[in-house]
């Protein structure tokens, strides 16, 4: 009689684990199917930043490109100007002191007068004509405004990069 009850009851339960055991495996594939979707989701948001990127340096490239020839020209036009000037019949009639040539050099590469060898280095240093200096400096202002614009580029470039903050 014992068995009679316990027959029903062990198939009872093993079907109940049985459902529940489908149900787990149903839960377990809808999750394994969302992350394989999020995955999938994250791989093409990634890609399409990566494109919209290329295409951000692209465009950087294309305008940095069209700034330095601009400011190659202007340079050109600025140095003619000079040399016109230069080569007038009243250059070359100042001579500019060593000690002009010292502070000038100085200013120029940033580096500060070390008072020591100062007058060693006048010394040693001979006079420069005006239109020797003047052509020098046209030199020294197109190198920095070529600098001026390498950093202006270069800070677009971070700031569409960086997303504009």
């Amino acid at each position: 009689m014992i068995w009679v009850k316990a027959v029903p009851l062990a198939i009872a339960f093993a079907a109940g684990w049985m459902v529940e055991h489908w149900r787990s495996e149903a839960t377990i594939s809808g999750m394994e199917a969302d992350w394989s979707y999020q995955v999938l989701e994250s791989a093409q948001i990634a890609k399409q930043q990566q494109e919209a990127m290329q295409v951000v340096a692209d465009q950087h490239a294309i305008l940095s490109s069209k700034l330095q020839a601009e400011s190659r020209r202007r340079s050109k036009a600025v140095i003619k100007e000079v040399i016109k000037y230069v080569q007038g019949p009243d250059s070359g009639r100042c001579d500019m002191p060593a000690g002009w040539v010292r502070v000038h050099d100085q200013a120029a590469s940033g580096v500060p007068e070390n008072t020591g060898t100062a007058s060693a280095v006048d010394a040693g240093a001979g006079t420069v004509t005006d239109a020797d200096a003047i052509a020098a400096i046209a030199s020294n202002y197109d190198t920095c405004h070529d600098i001026r614009q390498q950093l202006i580029s270069l800070q677009a470039w971070a700031r569409s990069v960086s997303g504009g903050k």
